[in-house]
């Protein structure tokens, strides 16, 4: 017991364990050049060994054990446990927890309240005995199987509906229709805000890489058509494209993040949205200085040619679907989730609405089809069948082809599916190692700002290893297990969302996928992508945490939740 008490005195152990993992995940990624899925499986299965025996759910520790021996059947008070205990070198704050995590577990009964508490024990000793004799290796399996589901359960669905959109967007000539209004929205002096939006607003339920894919022939075009500014076109698309490829659900890092913070996923795309707005504009005025100071020319790049760019913007408006069809698919499932989230909120806080509305009766009912029409995988699914049914009349094809066009993006789906699962998986690990109840007494008594924090962790992760997905999972898990549901916080906990969905967009250089797709694609050397992308990423993440920081302390939106 008392080699026990000196265990779990020591905060060090989770900060190894944290360390340890995550230099693994760098190391695999990084240098073995391991498949992410792949390395975040291990990192979480090296997790899950590394954390104590007992500290898992299903498990029970020494010192869960010593209160099997101390409380019975009959009710035992709190103070008859503290000062048993107490005799084996446990603290008071020690036993608390204990009794606290055996009550969660399912293992203790608690009555009453404050110093008058009285235990009981709903399992034998023996019982006990049994779960404490567990193999700690083998649960460690059970444990990540398990927590791999819980994760691809809440967001699978949601990513291959999201792929499915983004292809018929491409295919159907959508995604064109867009950039082309925007275009004559905005005219051709400035098409870098047209780019910028069309960036921002594809990215939502397209991957990054793909929107680049799509606009940088059209950038390209225009670079040749008006013989000028063809850098600021190229920063102007990619960073609209990775503010919201961070920042707005359905896309994975992002919804990842907001499931693994119990955030409210309207809450999160409205936040990401109106938080990507500032970031956007900072991109705007730093690509134009960035064109004017160091100005890159057109070159020649694989794929396309020059020649044959002009053939990109010079289809005919009548072969293209119709603006309000081509935006549909994207606006009605982020419309749905808005409002589903806006009218749940205001059921519970804002009376006047539910006033306004006709009452408490019509709000109801009316309340009752926004959330089963607001709900994600029903709003998603929504979206992808306009996205479909568009593809099919635009193209004149069967079902059968249509499903032999959508095939490759729900496989590229399915890989995405495995790497956030996997990062899920990870993530919680990482909680049950102790981490973040290390980090909460290292905190007692000083002042920690968690906005920064979360920030500064997502950065570190996505630095070191290049993706922003793997940094995302890495951050909110961390946070999770620091802050839970954000009740004790001073701010609404969608703070800590947009700061680790900033921190992840920091120093794209050559560990990330995304630097090489914008070098090689634009044409642009390393260097010349090192002094533009990597400039434009890291501003995008600086203001947005100087944003976060600012709102999260003038706007709080009510502590927590």
């Amino acid at each position: 017991m008392i080699c026990l008490a000196l265990a779990e005195a020591s905060q060090v152990w989770p900060f190894v364990v944290l360390a340890l993992c995550v230099a693994a995940i760098v190391l695999l990624i990084t240098k073995l050049r391991v498949h992410a899925f792949l390395a975040l499986l291990l990192a979480a299965l090296l997790a899950g060994w590394l954390t104590p025996s007992g500290s898992l759910p299903g498990e029970l520790t020494d010192s869960e054990l010593a209160v099997f021996r101390i409380v019975g059947e009959r009710p035992t008070d709190l103070a008859g446990v503290q000062r048993q205990l107490a005799d084996a070198g446990l603290s008071t704050g020690r036993v608390s927890r204990t009794l606290d995590r055996l009550v969660a577990k399912g293992g203790l009964l608690v009555e009453g309240n404050g110093e008058a508490r009285t235990y009981r024990a709903i399992i034998t000793e023996a019982e006990a005995k049994r779960f404490h004799g567990r193999n700690h290796f083998v649960h460690v399996l059970d444990q990540v199987a398990r927590d791999f589901g819980t994760a691809a359960g809440s967001i699978g669905i949601v990513i291959a509906l999201a792929s499915i959109i983004g292809v018929s967007l491409m295919e159907s000539g959508a995604a064109d229709v867009i950039v082309r209004r925007f275009m004559r929205l905005f005219g051709e002096k400035r098409a870098g805000i047209a780019l910028l939006a069309s960036g921002f607003f594809l990215s939502i339920p397209v991957f990054f890489d793909t929107v680049f894919f799509l606009l940088i022939p059209l950038a390209r075009a225009l670079g040749l058509r008006t013989g000028k500014n063809y850098m600021l076109y190229v920063l102007a698309m990619a960073g609209g494209g990775a503010i919201t490829h961070s920042m707005v659900p359905p896309t994975p890092g992002p919804l990842l993040v907001a499931d693994a913070l119990k955030l409210d996923l309207g809450a999160a795309i409205v936040a990401g949205l109106l938080s990507g707005i500032l970031p956007a504009l900072g991109v705007l005025y730093l690509a134009k200085w960035l064109d004017r100071v160091s100005p890159v020319p057109l070159r020649e790049t694989s794929g396309a040619s020059l020649a044959d760019l002009n053939t990109i913007v010079n289809r005919r408006d009548d072969e293209l679907p119709s603006f309000s069809l081509a935006v549909l698919p994207v606006v009605l499932p982020a419309v749905l989730i808005a409002l589903a989230s806006f009218l749940d909120m205001a059921g519970k806080k804002l009376p006047g609405v539910v006033t306004a509305l006709g009452g408490l009766e019509s709000f109801t009912m009316l309340n009752a089809i926004v959330q089963f029409l607001g709900n994600k995988t029903l709003a998603l699914l929504l979206g992808a069948l306009i996205a479909m049914a568009l593809h099919l009349k635009q193209c004149r094809l069967t079902f059968a082809a249509l499903a032999q066009k959508i095939a490759p993006s729900l496989e590229t789906a399915g890989v995405i599916i495995l790497i956030t699962s996997a990062g899920g998986a990870f993530g919680a690990m990482i909680r049950h190692s102790g981490v973040g109840e290390a980090i909460k007494e290292l905190a007692e008594g000083r002042s920690v700002n968690y906005v920064l924090l979360a920030w500064l962790v997502t950065a570190v992760v996505r630095v070191a290893q290049g993706s922003a997905t793997v940094a995302m999972i890495t951050g909110s898990a961390l946070m999770f297990a620091i802050v839970g549901d954000g009740s004790s916080l001073p701010y609404h906990i969608v703070y800590i969302y947009l700061a680790v969905g900033f921190g992840s967009v920091i120093l794209s250089w050559m560990n990330d996928s995304g630097f090489w797709v914008v070098a090689k694609l634009s044409g642009f050397t390393e260097q010349e992508t090192l002094k533009s992308w990597t400039v434009v990423a890291t501003a995008i993440s600086v203001i947005g945490l100087i944003e976060t920081l600012v709102f999260s302390s003038i706007l709080p939106l009510t502590g927590g939740r």
